[in-house]
């Protein structure tokens, strides 16, 4: 009887395994076929082929796929979530657990991450070939391939997949309809008051997973600025948010062990307070001011 009971988890888990892989491929051709991704694929698409803007590059383009990919995906994620636990419904007894379907689903990230990579690779040519005037954005010890990729790369691709994911843990985690609107609607106010216009917050600005990291001051002048910070530990902190994010949806599932998804959300979160502390205090001290006055 004990060499009998042995082999079972082992089927189980392949079992489950295989089944995550199926719906992992249909969740990723549902996301990729998607009105929602499709119409900010082409509108990202569209902005980016009216080229680099003279003073900063394609330093302030990032704005458009974290909008027409991310915010968006918000919206898609949940779309498919909820599609997929109606099908469930529908069917009965659930073929595959509730744990299967949300790892399928954060499996489906990748179309819009492909998506932000892509946008990257043009962001980062276009910044070689175009860089910014010399009274622009970024300056000084900024205007640099590594700082440059950090802010691209968080701003960028990382966007494309964080909206995704809080998608999803919104899905997981709420029942009614306008959940994602208002996810939406919360994400794009907090990114408003977080993103460095307003000095008391430039340095804690790095808390939010979007932000600037300069751009026009406020000093009475057109004057570019460079905020504080260091992007390469805030493009870590930013990973680390998506992570915990799939974390925390995968913890909604009561049928499963949690206790090491515990766990491992407890590791996430030390991280992500260590990585944003040094995104916030270590790199460039004070905000700088460009030297070169444009109007001038």
């Amino acid at each position: 009887m004990t060499t009998l009971a042995h082999p079972v988890p082992a089927v189980r888990a392949a079992t489950e395994g295989d089944a995550v892989r199926a719906l992992a491929r249909q969740e990723i051709r549902r996301y990729a076929r998607h009105p929602l991704f499709l119409f900010g694929l082409a509108a990202t698409i569209g902005i980016t082929a009216t080229g680099p803007d003279p003073d900063t590059s394609s330093m302030f383009h990032a704005i458009v796929p974290a909008a027409a990919i991310g915010l968006l995906g918000i919206v898609v994620m949940w779309l498919l979530a909820r599609r997929s636990d109606a099908a469930v419904r529908v069917a009965g007894a659930p073929p595959v657990g509730e744990r299967a379907r949300t790892l399928a689903l954060a499996c489906a990230a990748v179309v819009p991450f492909l998506a932000g990579l892509a946008w990257f690779a043009w962001a980062m040519v276009t910044y070689q070939v175009h860089p910014p005037t010399f009274d622009g954005f970024p300056f000084g010890e900024a205007d640099n391939a590594g700082w440059v990729a950090a802010v691209l790369f968080a701003m960028g691709p990382l966007a494309c997949v964080g909206g995704p994911v809080l998608g999803l843990l919104v899905a997981r985690w709420t029942t009614g309809r306008a959940a994602p609107a208002v996810t939406v609607i919360v994400v794009v106010a907090a990114t408003i008051v977080m993103q460095g216009i307003f000095e008391p917050l430039r340095r804690p600005r790095v808390i939010m997973p979007w932000t600037y990291w300069g751009g026009p001051s406020d000093i009475g002048s057109e004057r570019m600025l460079v905020l504080p910070g260091n992007p390469y530990w805030w493009v870590l902190y930013v990973a680390v948010l998506s992570a915990g994010g799939v974390v925390l949806a995968l913890l909604h599932d009561r049928e499963r062990p949690r206790g090491p998804l515990v766990r491992l959300a407890g590791v996430l979160a030390a991280i992500a307070v260590v990585t944003c502390l040094l995104a916030m205090w270590t790199g460039i001290p004070d905000q700088l001011v460009n030297p070169y006055d444009p109007v001038l």
